[in-house]
């Protein structure tokens, strides 16, 4: 992979932001670079000057880009005591007596987080009162959300999770999913209540509020500035005792006053409610 320099990485930055209005300027720059180094093999790219003629004044293209350069860390029930949590001492205890429960996953990536949260709703007996917002920038990793169908190779870790989820050893996935030589395929009847969006986390504004955010491993590559702008548009679309939960890997500011723990092994946090927003 070629190496990019930060005056070149500002000319693509700078190209995205005043074309389309995606900002990745606040991007960890190191890891951004690298991504888009990356992207440019995979697609074929020569050199910056291309990338930036390209992004100006091929129709389709920044699409490709954007799906090569966002990267998705997600599996299903991935760490399962976090599931387990999330059931017995947020959805049992916290919304059983509630009519209604919206949840938003904010940067859904391939799916496997929004078929986690909504198998997990049905053994809470809360799907049924459940509407669930999934959301990424990725339209190629909505599409595979939407079609709900994951290979074979993870169809081992997947059950595990499962099974380690449930504290069960004799359940399966079969119960939500038709299981193939081919990899496993979620019924559709699943996503009732499910909504998939094209969204822009950091541009598009949000006009709902919800009971839980999951925002799980994507500001790993936001710097602090950016980090902030986020958590205010997390800050607004969260009740006043919600739920916001978010990734291992991600880090919040350490200056920052809008969130404080709730259960620190998980990354989960609720409202400073006294914050200055």
């Amino acid at each position: 992979m070629r190496t990019i320099s930060p005056e070149e990485l500002e000319v693509v930055t700078s190209a995205l932001y005043s074309r389309y209005g995606i900002d990745f300027r606040n991007y960890e720059p190191n890891s951004f670079r690298r991504r888009v180094s990356w992207a440019m093999n995979r697609l074929g790219v020569e050199n910056v000057y291309e990338l930036w003629k390209l992004v100006l004044y091929e129709d389709g293209f920044v699409t490709k880009f954007i799906n090569e350069i966002t990267v998705n860390l997600t599996e299903l029930f991935r760490n399962p005591p976090l599931w387990q949590y999330i059931q017995t001492e947020i959805i049992e205890k916290r919304y059983a007596q509630q009519p209604k429960i919206k949840i938003w996953s904010a940067g859904c990536s391939t799916g496997e987080e929004v078929y986690s949260i909504l198998m997990l709703l049905k053994e809470a007996n809360s799907w049924h009162k459940t509407t669930l917002w999934a959301t990424d920038i990725n339209t190629e990793s909505l599409r595979k959300a939407m079609e709900g169908f994951y290979e074979y190779d993870l169809l081992l870790q997947y059950s595990q999770n499962y099974k380690e989820f449930t504290r069960n050893s004799q359940n399966k996935l079969a119960k939500y999913a038709q299981i193939s030589s081919k990899g496993l395929k979620f019924n559709e009847d699943l996503l009732q209540n499910t909504t998939f969006s094209q969204h822009n986390l950091v541009r598009n504004e949000v006009f709902e509020e919800f009971d839980i955010i999951f925002c799980r491993n994507v500001m790993i590559y936001f710097d602090d500035i950016l980090k902030n702008k986020v958590l205010q548009k997390l800050y607004n679309a969260l009740k006043d005792d919600g739920f916001l939960i978010i990734g291992y890997y991600d880090i919040l500011p350490p200056n920052q006053n809008l969130f404080q723990v709730h259960k620190s092994e998980y990354k989960i946090y609720t409202k400073q409610l006294a914050a200055i927003t």
